[in-house]
């Protein structure tokens, strides 16, 4: 899902393949109820714990925070850099939104929505957040 952190252009079927396998991974791992994880891959985050514990997983298996809920943020960028070329707006979003909260699971999904709060509006990042 994520996932979190944004598309100028379509991503491969490749990496397409790998976010849905994530995603639907993280479900079965999490138990997230499946509209609350559609929802928020549109962008409607709802304050749910199983919701957060599926942002974490799915940020963890893509590479964006490590086990102790830090945002990877030399990862991250270089990431999401192969699927929005332009690396200054992505680091300094990277950046501003990597804050570790007081669990990973909040780091998780305080650093999913702060992604797409300062994503300009004509990106798509539904298949990432």
């Amino acid at each position: 899902m994520l996932f979190l952190l944004i598309f100028v252009n379509a991503l491969s079927k490749e990496d397409a393949e790998i976010l849905r396998n994530v995603h639907e991974s993280c479900i079965k791992e999490t138990s997230v109820d499946p509209e609350i994880a559609s929802k928020a891959i549109k962008g409607e985050y709802v304050d749910d714990e199983k919701l957060k514990e599926h942002l974490l997983c799915s940020n963890k298996k893509l590479g964006f925070i490590d086990d102790d809920g830090n945002i990877i943020e030399d990862v991250t960028v270089t990431k999401l850099v192969k699927h929005f070329p332009n690396e200054q707006l992505v680091r300094s979003a990277v950046q501003k939104c990597a804050i570790k909260q007081d669990t990973p699971v909040e780091t998780a999904f305080q650093f999913v929505k702060c992604m797409r709060s300062l994503a300009p509006k004509d990106m798509n990042l539904d298949s990432f957040f």
